[in-house]
């Protein structure tokens, strides 16, 4: 079952912070793929820093180099966009949280 619901084509997300969307949109993105799909560098590797997320913003998304369905492009454009939002101590952190292993 995916987490997520779609109304033309508009990702819903729950009444949430930021980073509770953060860690809700990474489980999304691993109902669709279990290595992170586009995301993988940033979200399996930990290669948390800007960089790292600006290359999956600009270029594996856009690319779609895992091939991945649009309801998780979205979630994947999402999740990435607000990881900028946040201070780069905090990513890994919230990686883990969404796998269970975190604060």
């Amino acid at each position: 079952m995916k987490r997520t619901s779609f109304t033309s084509g508009v990702l819903e997300l729950p009444k949430l912070d930021t980073t509770g969307q953060i860690v809700h949109l990474i489980r999304v993105i691993y109902d669709y793929n279990l290595a992170g799909g586009n995301c993988h560098i940033v979200l399996d590797d930990y290669n948390i820093e800007e960089t790292h997320i600006l290359w999956v913003l600009k270029k594996a998304i856009p690319e779609n180099i895992h091939k991945a369905e649009s309801a998780q492009l979205e979630a994947e454009k999402k999740c990435m966009t607000l990881m900028l939002q946040i201070p780069e101590e905090d990513r890994e952190n919230l990686i883990r949280q969404a796998f269970g292993r975190g604060e």
